[in-house]
């Protein structure tokens, strides 16, 4: 996943969630960005705050979310950690296995 007008690689850890995602203690718009896009702060009045992308700080819409990765597609149908929710969402995982075997394919496989 990518920033937007960003070429850094990132994943959907919550160390790149803006407003610390679902586990956030500011609202938040859910996606995830690099160091520099999430650069501004919230503080939430009790615990601190939360860095946020350039839309959350302003109170605006959220950025269209980046496409998903090959390499990212490919975590979620194999990894454990993803298993409940392969079994939650069996057609959304279906769909997403043309772009895990796109890794293959295109020789980018790189863990």
């Amino acid at each position: 996943m990518r920033s937007p007008d960003c070429g850094k690689d990132i994943d959907r850890g919550l160390g790149y969630a803006c407003g610390g995602g679902v586990a956030g203690t500011v609202e938040n718009c859910g996606l995830f960005f690099c160091e520099d896009h999430r650069a501004f702060f919230i503080d939430n009045g009790d615990e601190g705050g939360e860095s946020v992308c350039e839309r959350c700080a302003k109170g605006e819409a959220a950025f269209d979310p980046s496409p998903d990765t090959p390499q990212w597609a490919r975590h979620i149908l194999t990894d454990e950690s993803w298993a409940k929710w392969r079994e939650e969402y069996p057609e959304r995982a279906r769909r997403m296995a043309p772009l895990a075997q796109a890794i293959q394919s295109v020789g980018t496989d790189r863990g």
